[in-house]
């Protein structure tokens, strides 16, 4: 496989999304990525056609690491010994797909699309302008790296290449990552008042450190009570939007 081959494959992994459908969720969008190998490995009609059914069968991940299932399944597929019926390809594509879905799922959009909105939610609300750019320039480049990366180590050791993705522990990363948007939430708390302080009625500085220490104090009891730091940090956003609004009202 030359390089412009896997380039063009990558490519239409980011397009993943556009053919999500309930029956098989995103096995169109997996075969649309796999289809210029498919051209490529040659052979006669019906051998192309078995290729692109064996991977029209559902197949759903999470789409930033799609890229890495499809590195694996081009080593899987392309190697001299792989048996017709690509087996040893499919089993590997159903092996990963539920275990890339959980982690990719609350390490993108559980944690780090929420710890990022904090950031330029904040900026916009201390009048920065270059807050849209912010988001984009901090949450792209994480899943862009991993996708490639990910690709790139699927293709040189197949079913190796997800070493790469556990050695990147997602799962702890994503505990870190909530912990520290609850602590730049509290802070946040603590410094924007100063910009709205006398804009709005009531609005001191004692009144926010009320408000803050609440905050705190909800939060840590429900980390006690075993609550997920995911709906602790909605729910501290949630009250602090409300207090704002009606002391904005009175």
């Amino acid at each position: 496989m030359d390089g412009w081959l896997l380039r063009e494959i990558w490519f239409r992994s980011l397009t993943v999304q556009a053919s999500l459908n309930l029956w098989r969720m995103q096995n169109l969008g997996f075969c649309y990525a796999l289809l210029p190998w498919i051209r490529r490995a040659g052979g006669d009609r019906e051998e192309m056609t078995r290729r692109l059914l064996r991977h029209l069968q559902p197949f759903n991940t999470h789409p930033y690491l799609m890229a890495p299932v499809l590195g694996a399944v081009l080593h899987a597929e392309s190697r001299p010994d792989a048996p017709a019926d690509g087996a040893p390809a499919t089993a590997l594509k159903n092996a990963l797909t539920g275990p890339y879905a959980a982690i990719g799922d609350a390490f993108f959009w559980g944690a780090w699309r929420p710890f990022c909105g904090l950031i330029c939610v904040t900026l916009a609300i201390m009048g920065s302008m270059a807050a849209p750019l912010v988001l984009l320039m901090l949450y792209n480049p994480p899943h862009l790296w991993v996708r490639t990366r990910g690709y790139v180590e699927g293709i040189r050791k197949g079913r190796g290449g997800a070493d790469f993705i556990a050695a990147l522990d997602l799962p702890r990363r994503t505990r870190q990552i909530r912990w520290g948007s609850l602590v730049f939430l509290a802070t946040a708390a603590a410094l924007l008042p100063e910009g709205v302080e006398g804009q709005i009625p009531l609005v001191t500085g004692f009144t926010m450190k009320l408000a803050l220490l609440f905050v705190m104090l909800a939060s840590y009891w429900g980390i006690r009570k075993g609550l997920s730091p995911f709906l602790l940090l909605y729910g501290a956003f949630a009250v602090l939007l409300a207090a704002f609004t009606l002391l904005a009202a009175v």
